[in-house]
């Protein structure tokens, strides 16, 4: 299945996505040990949790779903398989929260660069939710 096809070019899951492929992860993947086995790339685990924040998904198996079953997720992974929630909760765990001010300053830089938004309004108000949601699993 092209996903190419199949998702619109106005579709905002595009443009947080290429957004995303922008940001320097240097922050992020310091997180891990070097003996830690990384199953799924940080990049795209940070690519689906944001994305899920911004369509009202925090649940972590909600997301394992989501990856399964909607094309904006599927796209967003880049034809690797969905992870499991348990892998997106160690994530979100033991991982973004040392990272997560510094990947979204860097996406509202991007973002603000790009035109796509301006400081009328808070940009990173929507994004609290990333380190604890209320529902973490």
């Amino acid at each position: 299945m092209n996903l190419e096809i199949i998702i619109p070019s106005d579709e905002p899951v595009r443009l947080l996505s290429a957004v995303a492929e922008e940001l320097d992860y240097s922050r992020l993947t310091a997180t891990y040990s070097r003996s830690e086995r990384i199953e799924h790339s940080p990049r795209l685990l940070f690519k689906i949790v944001l994305y899920g924040c911004t369509r009202g998904i925090y649940a972590t198996r909600e997301i394992e779903r989501a990856c399964r079953e909607n094309v904006n997720f599927m796209y967003l992974l880049e034809g690797h398989r969905a992870p499991d929630h348990n892998t997106i909760a160690r994530f979100r765990r033991d991982h973004l929260p040392y990272a997560v001010e510094d990947l979204l300053n860097q996406m509202v830089r991007l973002l603000v660069r790009c035109g796509e938004i301006s400081f009328e309004e808070p940009a990173t108000k929507h994004f609290t939710v990333l380190i604890r949601p209320k529902s973490a699993t």
